[in-house]
């Protein structure tokens, strides 16, 4: 979808398939890559903080120092940034 132009279907779809590998018993295949696929379409969709954010988070458990650095200041950053950007479009 996202290569076709379709951000929001594509961010949909991927959401609903994160929300899948959530529930108890589904298996966690291709979770990584979905989330990369799905960082891959904030950045299409001009969301390069989010975009950044979750493929620092999808990388850290890979990593073979700093897992909980990187996962944690990805978070934190998300949180600031984006939540900023979010108050900013309320006002």
């Amino acid at each position: 979808m996202r290569i076709l132009g379709q951000f929001d279907e594509s961010e949909r779809l991927l959401a609903a398939q994160l929300d899948r590998y959530a529930q108890t018993g589904y298996g966690r295949a291709l979770y990584d890559e979905t989330r990369a696929i799905l960082a891959l379409t904030y950045l299409a969709q001009g969301r390069a903080v989010e975009a950044a954010c979750l493929a620092l988070e999808t990388l850290a458990p890979h990593l073979s120092r700093y897992q909980r650095s990187v996962a944690g200041n990805a978070l934190e950053f998300r949180k600031t940034v984006v939540g900023d950007m979010q108050r900013a479009s309320l006002s």
